[in-house]
């Protein structure tokens, strides 16, 4: 309050206010983007292993020859 004097202390709050819901505005879209980028990899990974599996097919018929 010494710095700033009673007269800016309900500008400061104000300011203060739209800070923080700026950052919570922030975290939130950062854990949605988080989620979204997970459920993308998890996607992936089941879609990637049967052709990993069937990969393994081809070397044992190789290894074979």
């Amino acid at each position: 309050m010494l710095l700033f004097g009673p007269s800016k202390i309900p500008e400061l709050g104000k300011t203060l206010g739209k800070t923080a819901k700026s950052f919570q505005g922030a975290a939130e879209e950062f854990k949605a983007e988080l989620k979204s980028g997970m459920e993308e990899e998890d996607g992936e990974g089941e879609a990637s292993t049967p052709s990993g599996e069937g990969g393994g097919g081809d070397s044992e018929e190789a290894a074979e020859d």
